[in-house]
């Protein structure tokens, strides 16, 4: 028996920062907000209609809205596993669950308890992240920016936890930045008071701190079977200090190394910013001993390197062979097949090129001169480029 779709919806449950159900952190929020929502009981969620139908249409094989975009269009352009693909070879030891549409409860979950985040990146916003509520409200008049906790407190989760955390066997945190979020240490303390420890945390975060209040996460840690970190970083030193702004690479390296054993990867987004310091990255993560986990980014689309004319594109081709060159007796052929991967994603083209382009600049020029950086001086291959953009 082969798994039929995804077999996430069989196995996983997901609730976002705006305390809607969805069946996963990549579908399309746009046709999901029916699966349920913080006044839902999670089980009442998981055995609803809206999930049955999606478990449904996954039997007769056919593509629900809320997957099509992250995952069968990912698919179709050839380039690196999709959220899809990675989830089935996961939990394909699972796929028996598919012979009904009222599986047990899920023994994986995913809730992002607050927007709450110390860190400013350029390709986020207010909405996953609260240092950047005051800056978008004074350079983009995002006056409805606020923190979001929608589920730190919500009777409905911890109730429902009660039942079913017996049979949990992965958690995942994100945020915001998890390591700073209330409900991800209740989450933990929950588990501990329960006996639960025989259970995978997973984490995206990025690394800033480990301590907050009175815990220490190394502490914490030690109780449970496994800890996999999954930090995010795009690109190198300072480079990677002005895409994500706060991060202090010193500081970053140095948590790196305290807690490198429950380092999974590096997770770094592939944009126009990162995209010539990422051999950098390779490198150091190398002598790290630790796996780059990159991912072409899909939004904002002004931050996509195919808004790069084919001029910019080619001399980045002829940057990685160089690079791949020099490289070759220390690069595996899996890290050479994932440069490979971006580059195909590069040479790819997009809708309204000249007009991302514009929106690139603007947007640029107003966050560094609010924060006092440069892009030109940051990322010198593509200053020329930068420099003949023309903005109204």
């Amino acid at each position: 028996m082969s798994i039929k779709g995804c077999i996430l919806p069989w196995v996983h449950i997901y609730g976002d920062l705006e305390g809607d159900y969805r069946p996963c952190c990549f579908s399309d929020s746009r046709y999901s907000d029916s699966l349920g929502n913080k006044d839902t009981s999670l089980m009442d969620v998981w055995h609803g209609d809206a999930y049955i139908k999606i478990r449904q249409q996954f039997l007769n094989e056919e593509i629900p809205l809320q997957c099509k975009k992250a995952c069968y269009d990912k698919e179709a352009l050839g380039v690196e596993q999709s959220p899809r693909q990675n989830a089935n070879n996961k939990w394909s030891k699972y796929k028996n669950l598919q012979a009904s549409l009222l599986p047990p409860p899920p023994i994986f979950i995913d809730f992002r308890f607050s927007n709450l985040c110390n860190f400013r990146c350029r390709s986020c916003g207010p909405g996953q992240s609260t240092s950047w509520i005051a800056e978008s409200k004074k350079l983009f008049n995002k006056l409805n920016a606020k923190k979001i906790d929608n589920w730190t407190d919500n009777d409905n989760l911890w109730d429902a936890l009660e039942f079913i955390y017996p049979t949990l066997d992965t958690i995942y945190f994100a945020g915001g930045e998890p390591l700073i979020l209330d409900g991800h240490y209740k989450m933990l303390e929950f588990l501990i008071a329960k006996g639960k420890t025989d259970i995978i945390i997973n984490y995206n975060t990025n690394l800033s701190i480990l301590k907050y209040k009175q815990y220490d996460l190394e502490s914490l840690w030690s109780n449970f079977k496994k800890v996999n970190l999954w930090v995010s970083c795009d690109g190198y030193g300072t480079t990677a200090e002005y895409i994500r702004k706060e991060l202090n690479w010193e500081e970053f390296n140095a948590n790196i190394d305290i807690v490198k054993d429950k380092v999974s990867t590096i997770s770094s987004v592939i944009s126009l910013l990162s995209i010539y310091s990422m051999p950098d990255l390779l490198l150091w993560s190398m002598s790290k001993n630790i796996a780059i986990f990159g991912t072409t980014l899909t939004g904002p689309r002004y931050l996509s390197c195919q808004i790069l004319p084919d001029t910019e594109k080619d001399k980045i081709i002829a940057y990685y062979k160089t690079f791949i060159e020099a490289n070759k007796d220390k690069l595996s052929k899996q890290q050479i097949y994932n440069i490979f991967d971006w580059l195909r994603f590069l040479k790819g083209t997009i809708d309204n090129r000249e007009q991302l382009e514009r929106e690139f600049k603007r947007i640029t020029i107003i966050l560094d001169n609010s924060r006092g950086e440069s892009f030109s001086k940051t990322v010198p291959q593509l200053a020329e480029w930068y420099e003949s953009i023309k903005v109204s």
